[in-house]
């Protein structure tokens, strides 16, 4: 198969193993960390598996590659976690509110997929998406060789959903392939995964992704690696930094920091504020992410580790891990702390971050004003 996925040979190698021995069938569930290429390879063996080329597969360049590059193919069924869209079994969304927003996001996924799309509500796979990739199955095959299902953060199904779901992974109907993306394999009911073969997915090196940038989207090698190691394996994020996506909410990030460095009690409690009424939560855990990789680069140069991740901002961690050596040994801890808290449905983030802030207090952070 014509790999386009970078950094996944075992994955690759799974996948090419099932197309060279053409019994490519059942269930696959494609699963790692988030913007490694799980959607991509997803798409990609779905092309390959319909392609019409007499050579390398997938062409991309056929009729059957554009449909499925364009996700209008009709022997491809996409289910992704939506609001309740009350979605029928032809697939007509009655829910009229969600439908641009539902519309908009199909176009993001195929114009600019490494841009998040956030709904403007909570999401999830209901049992109505289920029943009709039930009737979508059900269906004669129309173009292609194999009906193909790819089913997106397929954790965020609820109960009624997976256990409907269930019933198809038992006795999935001939010449269809279904394949499962997810970033929390752990979250998923055992019974689903054991109907499925596992392809996963790892961490891309910051190399990979430098390379990949250097040769896509930026000009010089030395903002490539810059965002290959802020994104931290995520091809997706580094991508959005390259294009200048995010760079706002790192800035917020910084901000924050030298607020709670510098024991200014009305900026941190103002940030916060201001953090605590952004309506899309998903925003303000990117600025809590960026947060806990500083802290993390301070706790590596206060113990001498040369390898940081924000090469840009190396000055003004060097300054706070110099002035507060003894908080060290707090960092790794807390760092956890906020990767598990983020994770917290309906989470209160102002206070979450003044939390933090008390901590930092109680261990007398300083920076002074660097």
């Amino acid at each position: 198969m014509f790999n386009t996925v970078k950094g996944q040979k075992r994955a690759n190698l799974i996948l090419d193993n099932v197309l060279s021995t053409g019994r490519a069938k059942g269930s696959y569930l494609f699963y790692g960390p988030s913007g490694v290429g799980k959607f991509s390879k997803a798409l990609e063996f779905a092309m390959s598996l319909n392609c019409t080329s007499d050579g390398n597969k997938p062409c991309r360049q056929c009729n059957s590659c554009k449909k499925f590059l364009a996700l209008s193919h009709p022997d491809l069924v996409y289910v992704f976690p939506t609001p309740n869209l009350k979605l029928q079994p032809d697939g007509f969304v009655k829910e009229s509110k969600f439908l641009k927003e539902y519309e908009a996001y199909l176009k993001n996924k195929i114009e600019s997929p490494y841009k998040p799309f956030f709904f403007s509500v909570g999401t999830q796979i209901r049992i109505d998406a289920v029943h009709m990739l039930s009737h979508r199955l059900s269906m004669s095959i129309s173009e292609g060789k194999y009906k193909v299902c790819i089913i997106e953060d397929v954790h965020l199904m609820n109960q009624n959903a997976a256990n409907a779901f269930l019933k198809i992974l038992e006795e999935p109907p001939e010449n269809c392939v279904i394949i499962l993306l997810t970033e929390q394999k752990e979250s998923l009911l055992p019974t689903i995964i054991s109907r499925c073969k596992g392809v996963p997915f790892v961490k891309l090196s910051w190399k990979i992704i430098a390379e990949i940038l250097e040769k896509n989207y930026v000009s010089e090698i030395s903002e490539a690696e810059l965002y290959a190691k802020i994104a931290d394996g995520d091809i997706a994020k580094a991508i959005r930094l390259a294009k200048g996506y995010g760079l706002e909410r790192r800035e917020e990030a910084k901000e924050l920091l030298l607020a709670m460095a510098n024991r200014d009690d009305i900026s941190v409690s103002q940030l916060a504020t201001n953090l605590g009424k952004v309506s899309v939560k998903n925003e303000v855990q990117v600025v809590l992410h960026y947060l806990s990789s500083f802290f993390m680069d301070i706790y590596k140069l206060g113990n001498g580790l040369p390898t940081i991740t924000n090469l840009d901002y190396r000055e003004i961690l060097e300054n706070i891990a110099l002035k507060n050596a003894g908080f060290n040994q707090y960092l790794p801890p807390l760092v956890q702390e906020i990767d598990a808290m983020v994770k917290i449905n309906n989470l209160n983030f102002s206070i979450l971050i003044m939390a933090l802030y008390s901590q930092f207090c109680g261990n007398r952070i300083s920076y002074e004003g660097v």
